[in-house]
């Protein structure tokens, strides 16, 4: 299979984000739009006609798992792109006989996509190596998420303070896609939130670790394919994510 071609349908989807949209809001700061169904109802009709015999987990509709199935968040980020704020992305995984072979994510804005198969990693086609620095805690800057759908204010505000602490300094996206793009691109050192669906990290993960990244549960547990939310964490190099569980642990365990 060439897998570029899911490329070529990925990009399609900024089409999209030119559209007029309504705004459901499903849950507390939980906010779907039109555009979130319609690009997740174009990927699922394009990727069919490809993977005649995928299922797919989605965020916004049916999660159905299968031998093969994808994995998709059409808009993750969608309070930042009701507000007009950047970052807002795409993220896709593809899971052939339970194993990750296919992961993407599209920058909107900036019209990147970084997307991973056959054990390479390309950017807008191009292969890509990763080229940031591993560095350690003191010197790492961190995107912290706030989990702003089950709030922990007490463990948040621990994290906060202990992270702030020890690192270079603290950031807030509010996307977890662009944020493990960033990782990936040596913007950001690490990452992590506490509770996140699958479809936000899987596509994500498995491009970091074609990068040589490394990334984990909170409790320092591989990630799992099957279990739709999960604690989240990734860094450039197993140092730094040793150094961050060991205050997940302290904060959220002992």
């Amino acid at each position: 299979m060439d897998y570029s071609s899911i490329d070529a349908i990925i990009y399609k989807t900024k089409d999209f984000l030119k559209k007029d949209f309504l705004v459901e809001e499903k849950g507390f700061a939980n906010f779907v739009t039109s555009i979130d169904v319609q690009i997740e109802d174009f990927l699922v009709l394009e990727l069919s006609k490809l993977f005649k015999d995928a299922t797919f987990v989605l965020e916004e509709k049916e999660k159905s798992f299968s031998s093969n199935y994808f994995v998709i968040d059409p808009l993750d980020g969608t309070t930042n792109f009701l507000r007009g704020i950047y970052p807002y992305g795409l993220t896709l995984a593809y899971v052939k006989d339970q194993e990750v072979v296919y992961g993407a994510i599209y920058d909107f804005t900036n019209d990147l996509l970084l997307s991973s198969y056959g054990n390479k990693v390309y950017l807008n086609g191009q292969e890509y190596l990763y080229q940031g620095e591993k560095r350690d805690l003191r010197h790492a800057l961190i995107d912290l998420g706030t989990s702003p759908y089950q709030k922990d204010s007490k463990r948040l505000g621990m994290m906060v303070e202990r992270l702030f602490m020890k690192c270079l300094d603290l950031r807030r996206s509010g996307s977890t896609a662009i944020n493990i793009l960033n990782v990936a691109l040596g913007k950001l050192d690490a990452f992590l939130e506490y509770h996140l669906s699958l479809w936000d990290y899987l596509g994500g993960a498995f491009i970091l670790k074609n990068l040589g990244l490394v990334s984990a549960t909170y409790l320092g547990y591989p990630l799992s394919l099957e279990s739709l939310n999960s604690s989240f964490v990734v860094a450039s190099n197993e140092k730094l994510l040793k150094e961050i569980l060991e205050i997940c642990l302290d904060v959220y365990v002992r």
